[in-house]
């Protein structure tokens, strides 16, 4: 026997490989060859499980399968004329192709120069061993199963997928029907007559249509199901009998009845092959919705969130919600005494969700009604879904006060009052005019935080009243003035100060407030966090400006107090033009003198023997008053007194200057502007 060579010896050790890529190879020309015949086996398969044949005409249905059967027959043979099987010698060039140097034909190669030489046949024996390592390191070859060059069309894939539609809503009984559409078939119609039926519940409730020749027994569908019903073979030979519609003067026997369950009963086929069930309706409850008390809160800017939940057998496809004044449940006094206005109810669209389940679900309702008229005022909330068959549910109305933007300063609380009684009732005008020009006649000092916001104050008054005189306070025109109002106390509320003291100050009187009227956790934070904002901006500003002060000027100590200059209210004491800079004194602590400052320098107290020390506070006096109210660690630090601070005793009046009236000391108290 001839010894192995080393070309069989690795065949034999590729033996696995070389066999599936053989199988691959076979695979690959079995697909290129018949692929038009299994995608005409699969697209026919479809059609009959589907039940196309049933709708044309018997003749165009034996016609089409006439031609199909002939498409099979040419597509088998041109396959099988075009297939056949691989050698194993392609199976080892396919693999040997893969390989780098093609190792598997250099081990068939024999050497032709060189026999009987050493080191030729060393040479050779080294270049064996190389070849048979890379052999070795063999692998089967994928099968290529592409047929975009042969189907550039993908009639394959619509083939397949016709097929797997059928699978999935067809039935591999209707194929069988084909035999029945011949002369003389055979099947049902060759011993009598034969039926169809199927059940299709409502599309809403998304399940699955029910055919009836595979069920049995009792039947339980939604109610409002269509029930399609084909009879055929001999007419009268089968006759529909059923209570779960309520039809009344319908022929038993007509070969196509349809029909909705409406109620329990009994539907039957009666005749050969009949068949009976008892069919029971799933009652579609009304939606159910509900709102939930627990996570509803309004944010600091008056942001309204509540949760609601609502619940229906399918799902819920819309829904609104409705607030409605409760006028019964209103303080009727002050500027609510008069008559209101009509006006409509507030309708808001429920939020739905976009992905997921409506059968059951929370959202929330998110909106700001801080302009709305009624904010603030006793309202009630009504919810309301519907489902898709039109049924409506409504959750039992709850009590509330409108969610809006509450306002701590005085003044900015006082604003948005009286814009309230104006939308409330245009005949409200006057007294709010009324109530304007009393509190901005001769305002205290610090009653405005700027010029700026008391001369729209006073425009918006004048504008108002001119409406009055003139009677044409419109509903546009008071709308417009209500607008003004708003941004008036937001102005107010908010404030435009520059300086940062005048901000921290701002900031803990607007903080106290708020504790004081039960604001919300969301609006004590935030004004903490202003206080806590405008506290270190107040020490960042103070820190760098500590080591720069003019030449010639004496150092501060803590007993000094800054007066920062600020036109406007919030300007400080200044003396008398002509009295050389030595203005009335204002008192200040008890016991001290408040020295008005002259330009460019800070106001100082002077205690009862004219020393630069400050008087000793006694319990109740002014000056505890305003420690008390500095912020936490400022008592006694030396704080500079707030922009706008006036001491008792100091009246303060306005002072012509290149950027409008300013305050000084010793004139009589009037206000920037007196309208009318």
């Amino acid at each position: 026997m001839a010894s192995k060579t080393p070309h069989s010896a690795v065949l034999a050790r590729l033996r696995l490989p070389l066999a599936l890529t053989w199988a691959g190879m076979a695979a690959e020309r079995l697909v290129r060859a018949f692929w038009p015949l299994w995608t005409l086996v699969a697209a026919m398969a479809a059609a009959l499980m589907l039940g196309l044949h049933d709708h044309p005409p018997v003749e165009a249905v034996w016609t089409l399968a006439a031609l199909a059967g002939l498409a099979a027959v040419v597509f088998a043979v041109r396959g099988a004329l075009a297939f056949r099987w691989p050698a194993r010698g392609e199976a080892v060039a396919r693999i040997d192709s893969r390989l780098a140097g093609r190792p598997l034909s250099a081990l068939a190669d024999e050497q032709a120069i060189g026999a009987g030489d050493a080191q030729s046949e060393a040479l050779w024996r080294a270049h064996l061993a190389r070849m048979a390592a890379r052999a070795a390191a063999a692998r089967a070859v994928p099968p290529d199963l592409r047929l975009a060059a042969r189907d550039p069309y993908g009639l394959r894939y619509v083939a397949l997928m016709l097929l797997v539609v059928a699978l999935l809503f067809g039935s591999a009984l209707r194929v069988a029907t084909v035999a029945r559409m011949g002369p003389g078939g055979v099947g049902d119609l060759a011993s009598g007559p034969a039926w169809e039926g199927w059940i299709e519940p409502p599309p809403h409730t998304g399940l699955p249509s029910l055919y009836l020749n595979d069920q049995a027994g009792a039947i339980r569908v939604p109610e409002g199901s269509r029930v399609t019903l084909r009879l055929y073979g001999e007419a009268g030979a089968l006759s529909v009998t059923e209570t779960v519609s309520g039809r009344e003067d319908v022929s038993a026997s007509s070969p196509e009845q349809v029909f909705d369950v409406v109620r329990d009963g009994m539907l039957a086929i009666t005749g050969p092959g009949g068949r009976s069930w008892e069919v029971g309706t799933i009652a579609d409850t009304a939606p159910r919705v509900v709102v939930v008390s627990e996570g509803a809160e309004t944010g600091f800017d008056g942001q309204m969130s509540q949760p609601f939940r609502a619940r229906d057998d399918y799902g819920v496809v819309r829904g609104r919600a409705t607030f409605r004044l409760d006028l019964g449940r209103v303080d009727r006094r002050h500027g609510l005494a008069a008559a209101p206005e009509p006006r409509e109810p507030i309708v808001l669209d429920l939020p739905m969700p976009i992905t997921g389940d409506r059968a059951d679900f929370t959202e929330t309702l998110i909106d700001n009604f801080s302009q709305h008229p009624w904010a603030h005022l006793p309202v009630t909330l009504t919810l309301a879904v519907e489902d898709a068959a039109g049924q409506a549910g409504r959750s039992p109305p709850e009590e509330m006060a409108l969610p809006a933007r509450r306002f701590f300063d005085p003044l900015a609380a006082a604003v948005i009052e009286q814009r309230r009684d104006l939308l409330w009732s245009r005949e409200n005008a006057p007294r709010v005019a009324q109530v304007m020009r009393a509190v901005s006649y001769q305002p205290g000092p610090g009653l405005f935080r700027s010029e700026t916001a008391y001369l729209r104050f006073r425009v918006i008054l004048r504008q108002l009243e001119t409406l009055i005189r003139q009677n044409a306070l419109t509903a546009e025109a008071r709308d417009d003035i209500a607008q003004a109002l708003w941004d008036l106390g937001v102005i107010l509320e908010d404030g435009d100060i520059g300086d940062a003291l005048a901000r921290m100050r701002a900031a803990q009187e607007r903080l106290s407030e708020a504790m004081r009227n039960g604001a919300s956790e969301d609006e004590i934070a935030r004004l903490m966090q202003e206080l806590r904002d405008a506290t270190q901006d107040y020490l960042r500003q103070k820190g760098a400006a500590g080591p720069a002060r003019r030449p010639g000027r004496r150092p501060r100590t803590g007993r000094e107090h800054d007066a920062p200059r600020r036109p406007g209210f919030a300007g400080h004491a200044r003396s008398h033009p002509g009295t050389d800079g030595a203005g009335p004194l204002c008192r200040g602590r008890a016991g001290a003198a408040r020295v008005p400052a002259a330009d460019g320098e800070p106001a100082r107290d002077r205690g009862p023997a004219g020393q630069g020390g400050r008087a000793p506070r006694r319990a109740g006096d002014g000056g505890a008053r305003r420690d008390a109210a500095q912020p936490a660690g400022a008592v006694g630090s030396g704080l500079p007194r707030p922009a706008g601070a006036v001491q008792p005793g100091c009246a303060l009046g306005p002072v012509a200057g290149k950027r409008g009236p300013r305050w000084r000391a010793g004139a009589r108290a009037e206000p920037p502007a007196r309208a009318g």
